[in-house]
């Protein structure tokens, strides 16, 4: 229970700290007018020069949506009915904000956050690896922010969990009700044996009177 308490509380740590990140990175990049799906080319060379500096400010707040972005996938994985409860509340920490208008701003939800962090994420262009890809597309698979496939399962979710249950009860239930009626079965051949055998004895009798 005390290992639950400390899981519990890690995970509201890392991912009110990673919503906030998310937040800042588009800030910063709306700030600097950057398009979605652009990586930014320039000069990076002459650290006094605001173009320059312009750049690698998008390059390192992209960088962190990547990284973010990349945790966030492992944890959905790993953690999917906490993520997903996260996911539904109004503020980044859970916690009522001291403005009652900060609450309903749209930038300010985590399930806005990630919707932004997804198509900032471009997987095509920005997720290498084919490992990058899986993950990212299993994640949002879990979320449903795109359509399940068939033979879709992640072990780590309750609803797996509880899926699993019902059909290894289904399973012990089936088992149970064979084995009921093969010791029905045995039970009736072991009473037409024995009507049998007494038939057979009792004519044996007759042809000896």
């Amino acid at each position: 229970m005390r290992n639950m308490k400390k899981q519990e509380n890690f995970l509201k740590v890392t991912l009110t700290a990673l919503f906030k990140s998310l937040k800042k990175s588009r800030q910063t990049l709306d700030d600097n007018n950057y398009q979605v799906g652009d990586w930014p080319e320039g000069p990076t060379g002459n650290s006094g020069d605001t173009d320059s500096s312009k750049v690698l400010e998008i390059r390192s707040a992209l960088s962190s949506v990547l990284e973010n972005f990349a945790l966030f996938c492992d944890l959905v994985l790993f953690f999917p009915d906490y993520v997903q409860a996260r996911m539904k509340l109004k503020t980044f920490s859970g916690e009522k904000s001291a403005d009652p208008a900060a609450e309903t701003i749209d930038t300010d939800t985590p399930s806005t956050i990630i919707k932004w962090a997804v198509m900032v994420a471009n997987i095509d262009q920005f997720l290498f690896s084919e490992q990058d890809r899986e993950r990212t597309n299993l994640a949002l698979q879990q979320l449903k922010l795109i359509p399940r496939a068939d033979d879709f399962v992640n072990p780590n979710s309750k609803e797996f969990k509880v899926e699993k249950l019902m059909k290894d009860l289904e399973k012990d239930k089936t088992k149970k009700v064979g084995k009921t009626f093969e010791k029905s079965q045995a039970k009736k051949n072991k009473e037409k044996f024995e009507q049998k055998r007494k038939l057979t004895k009792n004519s044996r009798n007759k042809n000896e009177l």
